[in-house]
């Protein structure tokens, strides 16, 4: 296995763990991310946030509650440049999901 493999599995599983520990539940954290934040039926239903690293589609009725995930856990994560691209894009729903549009 080549030392990038290794480098790039090993990262992987650094940001799981971090996840993970960002994610215990404690009185003073939020819970780990819901599905029903990211559910739609219709396109009303969706709106873009602030993510971890860059935005961030989710179901409106919810966007409290993804928001206050993402920044509990955004101290634990080292984001790579790129992220937040401007315009800020369009949320779509797709197969149920909010979506950022592409």
């Amino acid at each position: 296995m080549s030392m990038q493999k290794i480098s790039g599995k090993l990262a992987f599983f650094a940001i799981t763990i971090l996840l993970s520990a960002a994610c215990e539940p404690h009185a003073d954290t939020p819970p780990s991310a819901e599905p029903k934040w990211f559910a739609c039926e219709t396109l009303a239903e969706c709106m873009v946030i602030d993510g971890v690293c860059d935005w961030a589609a989710v179901n409106g009725q919810y966007a409290l509650e993804a928001r206050q995930f993402f920044d509990a856990i955004a101290p634990a994560v080292e984001c790579q440049a790129g992220g937040y691209a401007e315009p800020k894009p369009e949320a779509v729903c797709v197969a149920q999901k909010c979506a950022l549009k592409k």
